[in-house]
């Protein structure tokens, strides 16, 4: 998935809905943005961004760039995500 289509396809959603990663049943929390040329990263740690907060960030990355998730230096490209009340379950 590209940084556009996300900003696309979560435009108009509650700006609070905290943002995880879904893998093989584990649900981890996403909290940092790195930007590169090309790829824009965004990695595990300890508590979830909020929507607006990952929103804004993106705002500074270019539109094409492939959004990626990096957990424990496994990178691998956002394919969807799926909403389930607060959350935003990227995967």
């Amino acid at each position: 998935m590209r940084v556009g289509d996300f900003q696309s396809c979560t435009f108009g959603l509650e700006p609070n809905l905290e943002i995880f990663f879904e893998d093989d049943k584990k649900i981890l929390p996403l909290s940092f943005l790195h930007q590169s040329e090309t790829i824009t990263t965004i990695s595990v740690s300890k508590k979830p961004l909020k929507l607006h907060e990952l929103q804004y960030g993106l705002n500074f990355c270019p539109p094409d760039s492939v959004l990626k998730i990096e957990n424990e230096k496994n990178i691998q490209t956002v394919f969807g995500f799926r909403r389930v009340e607060k959350y935003l379950y990227l995967r």
